[in-house]
């Protein structure tokens, strides 16, 4: 989330939160119930709502939103959340998810199927995983790691080392990790580690490659270590991801007889 969208985002959380923050504390302490979607979560933890509870939001807002409100449990991974009559969801179509959580909070969990069928909402749709990209890991306008985000991105299948990368930027691997993990919140091993996720998600989108060859393609020469890390990381085997994501169909995938996740 870059700088600016975030100041603008804040000042219209402060203004909402001195205008309504007294009515909805006082509404939770009468034992009423709270929803926020995406970035309403904001105006629930800056009000003082969501102090040791768990919460979501949308995966892009996440960094953010740990950093301002530490002592928020914030679970970012997941669709929905939902402690103590608050519930929070990820952008935009979480809130259908919502919904249906809010809809087994008061009816029990046999209307909820129903309900999903008319709204044509994916009741097994509980995860963001899917979803992010390196978005939140290069607005940080940290200038040495950019550059070495540059040196990695560009040099996916032969990325060098952490002492490499460092003494081609002119810097010690010590330097470089601290930069790295103040502007991103990880190492530069993670950031490598997910972008040949993303590059690999954007292969089983677009083209018919099997996993095997997506492997070699981003720098893994053992293929079935970089499906285990890509199933881990997304919440789907490969041969899933595509069958859900691709622009190709299912029969027209050919991939290879290990490609099975």
């Amino acid at each position: 989330m870059r700088c600016d969208d975030q100041k603008i985002l804040m000042k219209n959380v402060m203004r909402l939160v001195e205008q309504w923050g007294d009515l909805l504390k006082d509404h939770h302490r009468r034992a009423g119930y709270l929803a926020a979607s995406c970035s309403a979560a904001f105006v629930l933890a800056e009000a003082g709502l969501l102090d040791g509870r768990r919460v979501t939001t949308s995966w892009f807002l996440a960094r953010a939103f740990r950093d301002r409100y530490p002592r928020a449990k914030l679970v970012r991974d997941v669709m929905v959340a939902k402690d103590d009559r608050i519930f929070s969801s990820a952008a935009f179509s979480g809130c259908l998810n919502l919904g249906l959580e809010i809809i087994a909070e008061f009816l029990g969990a046999r209307a909820v199927l129903p309900c999903a069928r008319v709204m044509l909402v994916d009741v097994n749709r509980t995860t963001q995983l899917q979803y992010p990209n390196l978005q939140g890991q290069v607005g940080h306008g940290d200038d040495l790691v950019i550059r070495a985000q540059s040196l990695l991105l560009t040099n996916l299948a032969h990325a060098p080392d952490l002492n490499m990368l460092a003494e081609e930027l002119g810097v010690t691997s010590r330097t470089l990790g601290r930069h790295f993990k103040r502007a991103t919140g990880e190492t530069p091993l993670t950031f490598l580690q997910n972008a040949r996720i993303e590059r690999a998600r954007r292969l089983l989108e677009t083209t018919n490659m099997n996993f095997d060859q997506i492997a070699h393609r981003v720098g893994y020469d053992d293929a079935s270590s970089f499906r285990r890390l890509f199933t881990q990381t997304t919440g789907l085997a490969p041969r899933d991801y595509r069958q859900r994501f691709g622009a190709h169909s299912a029969e027209s995938d050919q991939p290879s007889p290990s490609d099975h996740g």
